[in-house]
C-alpha cells in the first residue's frame, strides 16, 4: 500500500484489523479515523486486483467534501462518484461511491441495496445507535463485504446504543436487542418508578466483546505529547433585564405539568422545554423575542476586541445568537445547519472569526486554525459538547488551545454539571425539578 509509510503507528494497525474483519473505529476525535478508513479502503481495492472494486461511504451532508478530499489525498488513484437517484451501471463505475445519510433514507437510491458492495464505510456511526430509526433499517440493507463503522463517540452512558452499530458489522452475532441490553445494562428505578440505565454492568465481559470488534485509542495513549486543551468556566452577570427575564420564567411553575395527572412523557417534555428557555434568557434572550441585551454576547463582544487577529471560534446550542454575531462581524464565517459553509474561509485564513452552533460543528470538521472557542452555552450531551471541542484539538497542532464556557444561572451550572456526569436526559430533569422551587 504506497500511503502506508504515512500513516502513524496506530493508524496502521487500525487498518491492518480492518482489512481482515468488520471493525468499529473508536478513535477519538482529531485522530485521523477517516484517513484510516481510506487506507483500509485502497488495500481491499489494490490486493483485490478487481477493476470493479466499489467501495460506498455513507456520511453526514456537509462532509462531503473532506471525504472528497481525504480519498484524493490517501487513495489518489481511485474514482469518485456521488450516488443520485438515477440508477447507474455500475460495471462502468469503480471507485469510491459517496451518499449521505439523508440521502439514504430516498425510495429512488434503493439501488444501492442491489450491489454486493466490495467495502462499506458509515461515518459518523452513532447516527444509527438507534435501531428503529429509517436511516439504521436502510443502512443494514445494503450488503458489504466489509464493513468500517467510524465515530469518536459510539456510546456515551449506554451500553444498549453499541448494539445497533454491532447489529450491523456482525447481524449473525447480535440479532437480539434485548439480550444485549439486558447482558450489559445497569438500570435502576427512578422515583417515578421507571427504569432508566445508570450504566454499564459485566463490565469485563463487555469489554471483552468489543475488542472483537472496536479499536478505540485516545490523544492521551497515542500522543502523550500533544498540547493540552485548557477549559476554563466564566461566570458572567446578565444584565439587569436579562435577569428579570430569567426570573420570570423560571417561576412559571405551570410549565411544568403535573406528573400525577399527565405521565412521565409530558413531564419530560415540558421540563426540558424550561430547561432550553432558561438557557436562551441566559444566552440571548432575543432568542424568546424579549428586549434584553446578554451579559455573554457583551463579554464576547470584549473578548473578540482584545484579540484582534488571533482566530477564534464561538458556539451557541441556538442558532438566534450565532446569527446575531455574524450581523455584528459579516467578515466572519458561519457553520449553522441549513448553510452550505463548512469553514473554509477560516480554514484558509480568510477570516479569523467563526461563529457556528455545536450541532453544525460536531462532526468531522477540521478547525485546529482556532486558537481559542467560546461556548456561549452548552448540550447537555457530552458527545456533543466534546466532538465540538474536538474539532480544534487534533492531532497536527503545536500549541495549547483554549477553551471557554460561559455560565450566567444555575440552569446553566446543572447543564455543565449534566455534561461532566453524563446525565441522561431523565436524570437531567429530575436534577432540575428537585431544585426548580428555589429562587436564584
Amino acid at each position: 500500500m504506497s500511503n502506508a509509510l504515512e500513516l502513524r503507528p496506530y493508524q496502521v494497525a487500525a487498518m491492518e484489523r480492518g482489512v481482515i474483519n468488520n471493525l468499529l473505529i473508536g478513535d477519538d476525535c482529531g485522530l485521523g479515523k477517516t484517513a484510516e478508513a481510506i487506507a483500509i479502503g485502497q488495500a481491499l481495492r489494490v490486493t483485490s486486483g478487481d477493476p470493479n472494486w466499489r467501495g460506498l461511504v455513507v456520511h453526514p451532508n456537509k462532509l462531503r467534501n473532506t471525504w472528497i478530499e481525504e480519498i484524493q489525498t490517501w487513495d489518489p488513484e481511485a474514482n469518485i462518484w456521488a450516488a443520485t437517484d438515477a440508477i447507474p451501471d455500475m460495471s462502468k463505475y469503480s471507485g469510491w461511491w459517496l451518499v449521505s445519510y439523508d440521502q439514504l433514507i430516498r425510495k429512488q437510491l434503493g439501488w444501492l441495496q442491489n450491489w454486493m458492495w466490495n467495502y462499506v464505510v458509515a461515518d459518523e456511526c452513532h447516527r444509527v445507535k438507534n435501531r428503529t430509526t429509517q436511516r439504521a433499517k436502510i443502512l443494514k440493507k445494503i450488503p458489504g463485504a466489509r464493513k468500517v463503522g467510524l465515530s469518536g463517540t459510539p456510546m456515551e452512558k449506554d451500553p444498549s446504543d453499541l448494539w445497533s452499530i454491532l447489529n450491523w458489522l456482525s447481524p449473525d452475532n447480535y440479532k437480539s436487542f434485548w439480550k444485549f441490553a439486558a447482558t450489559y445494562c445497569d438500570t435502576r428505578p427512578n422515583y417515578l418508578g421507571y427504569q432508566i440505565v445508570v450504566g454499564p454492568k459485566n463490565v469485563e465481559q463487555l469489554g471483552a466483546e468489543l475488542r472483537k470488534w472496536m479499536i478505540k485509542r485516545t490523544k492521551q495513549q497515542v500522543a502523550p505529547d500533544l498540547p493540552p486543551r485548557i477549559i476554563q468556566r466564566v461566570e458572567v452577570d446578565m444584565t439587569p433585564a436579562q435577569a428579570q427575564a430569567y426570573q420570570t420564567i423560571h417561576k412559571a411553575k405551570d410549565l411544568v405539568v403535573d406528573m400525577q395527572e399527565r405521565g412521565i412523557e409530558l413531564l419530560l417534555s415540558n421540563a426540558l422545554s424550561v430547561i432550553i428557555k432558561l438557557q436562551q434568557v441566559s444566552t440571548f434572550p432575543n432568542s424568546l423575542g424579549l428586549s434584553a441585551t446578554s451579559g455573554k454576547i457583551q463579554w464576547v463582544e470584549e473578548f473578540i476586541s482584545d484579540h484582534k487577529g488571533e482566530p477564534l471560534l464561538v458556539m451557541s446550542k441556538f442558532r438566534a445568537p450565532i446569527l446575531y454575531l455574524r450581523d455584528l462581524h459579516p467578515e466572519a464565517d458561519l457553520i449553522v445547519g441549513g448553510e452550505t459553509s463548512t469553514g473554509e474561509r477560516f480554514k484558509r485564513g480568510e477570516t479569523d472569526l467563526l461563529f457556528g452552533t455545536i450541532a453544525s460543528m460536531g462532526e468531522g470538521l477540521s478547525l485546529q486554525r482556532a486558537r481559542y472557542a467560546i461556548f456561549l452555552d452548552q448540550e447537555w450531551s457530552s458527545i456533543k459538547r466534546n466532538q465540538a471541542l474536538d474539532r480544534i484539538h487534533r492531532m497536527n497542532i503545536d500549541e495549547p488551545k483554549l477553551i471557554y464556557e460561559l455560565w450566567s444561572t444555575k440552569t446553566d451550572k446543572l447543564v455543565l454539571e449534566a455534561i461532566d456526569t453524563k446525565m441522561t436526559d431523565a436524570e437531567l430533569v429530575y436534577k432540575f425539578i428537585e431544585t426548580y422551587k428555589e429562587v436564584e
